[in-house]
């Protein structure tokens, strides 16, 4: 969503071109609702198959628990591994896929914040409004992105509060590294500039007070 304003060069056509702009006013307004709504899906599905994860790891280890043939319980370990091993390549492809969309989501949303905050030092009830909501959704998009960061290590832990060091030598070298694995936190990247989390956010509005008064100090 920009906040532009339009030149009308002939008076004759005022009434077509505010149409054109309201139009295309709600057109970008869709528009800016789909793609917040695309991204935040996105992590809302990835938070999901991560808790999904984790009760794979607690109830494949707790079956494993109960077979007494180390054969048949090197089965399920190395399922559960498998699929911890999947996971981890799906946000790899996931990170290759969108973290350009995910770095021009970031730095338009600065922006807007920079400038709404400008507009809404005149007191105007609209441009408050429309901060209030640009903030909302940037806070829902930085919690959502922490909750990945914060569930893909609670992994480790699932497997480590389970009776893992019971097991063999091999499964137990192959849960340690699940472990260690899930040390290294998977996040959703800013392109080239690190990771999505709720820090970014935080940064996002710390960046937009400094542009803010800056500005309003000129003024």
């Amino acid at each position: 969503m920009f906040l532009l304003i339009i030149y009308y060069p002939f008076q004759n056509y005022f009434y077509i071109m505010l149409a054109l702009e309201h139009i295309g006013s709600i057109w970008t307004s869709l528009l800016n609702s789909a793609c917040y709504t695309f991204l935040n899906s996105i992590m809302v599905n990835v938070i999901v198959q991560m808790k999904i994860v984790q009760y794979y790891f607690k109830t494949n280890i707790q079956e494993g628990e109960k077979i007494k043939d180390e054969y048949e319980a090197d089965k399920i370990f190395t399922r559960a591994i498998k699929k911890h091993q999947e996971f981890i390549s799906y946000i790899e492809t996931l990170n290759e896929n969108i973290k350009y969309a995910v770095m021009i989501e970031y730095f338009v949303a600065s922006l807007m914040v920079a400038n709404i905050i400008i507009l809404a030092l005149g007191g105007d009830i609209f441009y408050i409004f429309l901060l209030i909501v640009v903030s909302v959704q940037l806070s829902v998009f930085g919690l959502l992105a922490d909750e990945i960061k914060i569930q893909s290590e609670q992994i480790g832990l699932a497997v480590y509060s389970c009776n893992w060091t019971t097991q063999s030598k091999q499964i137990r070298k192959e849960l340690t590294f699940v472990i260690m694995r899930s040390q290294k936190a998977l996040v959703l990247r800013i392109g080239p500039f690190g990771p999505m989390t709720a820090e970014s956010v935080v940064a996002i509005f710390k960046l937009a007070y400094s542009y803010a008064s800056f500005f309003s100090g000129i003024k």
